[in-house]
């Protein structure tokens, strides 16, 4: 771990106090206890705090020490969040243990920064730039670290966040030897950071293949939905559906039950696949340990439309760059997982040069 960073100086006056009857940021929820609370210090990091000790806790923790002794000159890893620190502090009131983990302070989410973007969608060229990135870092983990996983965000610093602070002070309220203050917004940077990999609670290494539910459902890679082993492919279909994502500003896979529109429904998603990339092979259907793929050929309640496809979908691109995107995209987003391109072959794919 890297040696802590000297405390940086904040004004001590110059600021605007509160009257103390006035409820600031948590105290406006009905459940703030102020002994819940560990005192802030302030230093050029950021700490996740991990509420309760649980599976995604674990998994995050030996992420990070698996990372720290992995020793590589793959650039990937340049794209991956480190922790500076790890620590756990245990709970006064209840004797519970909270895992803290002390990280380099990033910027929005892709999903934040895409939200500020025209149209709510990355231009081609900066997708271009986004999946190189991704790629990079999907190769360290897979070839390296031997690593699953796939979250997002923009790499940042605090320089001009500190900077508002030490010129304009933040108003606060005192109450005892608590200090509390309004929050400061952080503005968007200038410059655009290097997206980061991060968020590891979900992250696998370890085993050669798994079956257990992961990825948020609207990402969910086919042989996961359908119980079939997976395995590192299934973060190159992430990559697929994702780039969708922020470039059209609409999911590639939207279908529900249209009796319940709150829940999601495999068999409907399963029947949009159908429709956008085709039927899968029959020898793919039979490695699922689900009813699913036979409920769909039997049920009339579940549409499969003949009118659609990625090409119709697609709705920013004209000729040959949408000839060329869509080759790409189809690299990615297939129902086999062994047929998927693996990060370092997409990498020499000519639409990301």
């Amino acid at each position: 771990m890297s040696s802590p960073s000297p405390p940086r100086l904040f004004p001590t006056t110059g600021f605007t106090t509160i009257d103390d009857s006035y409820l600031l940021v948590e105290e406006i929820w009905e459940w703030y206890e102020p002994g819940l609370f560990y005192p802030e210090h302030r230093y050029g990091v950021t700490i996740k705090v991990c509420e309760q000790s649980s599976e995604p806790v674990h998994r995050e923790l030996a992420a990070f020490r698996h990372f720290e002794g992995t020793k590589t000159s793959n650039p990937g890893r340049l794209f991956i969040r480190t922790a500076l620190d790890t620590f756990t502090i245990r709970q006064e009131s209840n004797g519970a243990e909270h895992q803290y983990f002390v990280h380099k302070p990033l910027g929005i989410s892709m999903a934040q920064f895409v939200r500020f973007t025209p149209g709510r969608g990355l231009p081609e060229l900066f997708l271009k730039g986004f999946t190189y990135h991704v790629l990079h870092a999907l190769n360290f983990l897979h070839t390296e670290s031997r690593n699953i996983h796939l979250d997002l965000e923009n790499d940042f610093d605090l320089k001009d966040f500190e900077e508002s602070e030490i010129n304009d002070p933040s108003p606060r309220k005192f109450d005892g030897d608590r200090t509390i203050y309004c929050t400061r917004p952080i503005k968007l940077p200038k410059k655009a950071g290097r997206p980061i990999l991060c968020d590891f609670g979900e992250a696998r290494f370890g085993q050669s293949t798994y079956t257990d539910i992961i990825q948020p459902y609207q990402y969910r890679a086919s042989e996961v939905i359908l119980g079939i082993p997976w395995s590192y492919s299934m973060d190159i279909w992430n990559v697929g559906v994702l780039m969708w994502h922020i470039f059209e500003g609409k999911q590639m896979f939207t279908a529900k039950n249209p009796q319940s529109e709150d829940e999601d429904s495999s068999l409907h998603r399963l029947a949009q696949m159908v429709s956008l990339i085709g039927n899968p092979p029959v020898e793919f259907l039979r490695r699922s340990v689900t009813k699913t793929p036979r409920s769909i050929k039997r049920s009339d309640d579940v549409p499969i439309s003949t009118e659609m496809s990625l090409e119709a979908s697609e709705e920013h691109l004209e000729g040959e760059k949408k000839i060329d995107f869509l080759r790409f995209l189809r690299k990615m987003i297939q129902w086999e997982p062994e047929k998927r391109s693996t990060g370092n072959e997409l990498l020499e794919d000519p639409w990301i040069h």
